[in-house]
């Protein structure tokens, strides 16, 4: 598991410096500390932390940025960490809108420049928030996940193909969870094909074919694989369309035998040293 983060944002150099200098001479030994020079960089480094399911512990960031404001910054971020803590930096003048962001965004605490010296100002609070979010917060999966819609047959090929193959992955309906369907957005925010498939080093396939996915993950390829895609695409269609009187079950078990007689044929027609006929896509889909 990736060690949590702590991210510091403000757009003074010299102040972002000075934060993460002071940061990772505390908890460089068990937090990567990341740094933006903006809210709108900051929020691209969250959006990708999220792809790569990396756990993030606390935001520290400047409330007077151009562009975006620090507790603007903070309301959108917090749509994809939730359970990071939350520090606002301020000056004297910024003490009143602080302390109302305490009730508006859940602020956990807010800290006045300059903070110096930090074992009295800074390391105190920040580590009784990390020690609060650690005790409270379940770290997030370690692995493949697979984001998508329950009814879709697409969604199902996908999971079918991994479990077939004994690739542990975490399901994600997009349509029951809220982080879920913002993270497929942070791929595209116009639209994604489903389902999306995040990968534990921050990269994605959208609705990829099995295909794809083994050459991705490094499994079997080859022409069995083309067999194996169009019977998982055929039985994910028959288990999302159940008919009147006709139970899904009965229907996937007449579809299993049909896919076992089909492949006893192909066995009987292979050629005399062994070699497979080697069967096209075409052939595939006539079947």
């Amino acid at each position: 598991m990736a060690k949590p983060v702590i991210l510091a944002i403000d757009d003074e150099i010299q102040v972002l410096n000075a934060v993460e200098r002071d940061l990772l001479a505390r908890y460089a030994k068990d937090y990567r500390v990341l740094k933006a020079a903006s809210g709108a960089e900051a929020l691209e480094l969250v959006k990708k932390l999220k792809q790569r399911n990396s756990p993030l512990a606390l935001f520290l960031v400047d409330q007077r940025m151009p562009g975006i404001s620090g507790i603007e910054f903070l309301s959108e971020a917090r749509r994809y960490f939730s359970d990071a803590r939350q520090v606002l930096l301020t000056a004297y003048a910024d003490t009143e809108v602080a302390i109302a962001s305490i009730n508006s965004i859940g602020l956990d605490h807010y800290l006045m420049k300059p903070w110096d010296p930090p074992e009295t100002y800074l390391y105190p609070i920040l580590d009784e928030l990390l020690g609060d979010w650690l005790r409270s917060t379940e770290l997030p999966y370690d692995g493949i996940r697979v984001a998508g819609t329950l009814w879709s047959a697409k969604s199902h090929m996908t999971k079918d193909f991994l479990a077939g193959n004994r690739v542990a992955y975490q399901w994600l309906d997009i349509e029951k969870n809220p982080e879920a369907r913002l993270l497929v957005e942070s791929v595209n925010p116009d639209k994604v094909d489903l389902p999306v498939v995040f990968f534990p080093n921050g990269e994605y396939l959208e609705a990829p074919s099995n295909r794809m996915l083994a050459e991705k993950i490094g499994i079997r390829v080859g022409d069995e694989l083309a067999w194996e895609e169009a019977a998982g695409t055929l039985r994910a269609r028959a288990a999302m369309l159940p008919k009147a009187g006709f139970p899904v079950s009965e229907r996937l078990r007449l579809f299993d035998a049909a896919t076992a007689r089909q492949e006893k044929r192909d066995r009987a027609r292979r050629l005399p040293r062994g070699k497979s006929r080697g069967w096209t896509r075409e052939d595939l889909y006539r079947r």
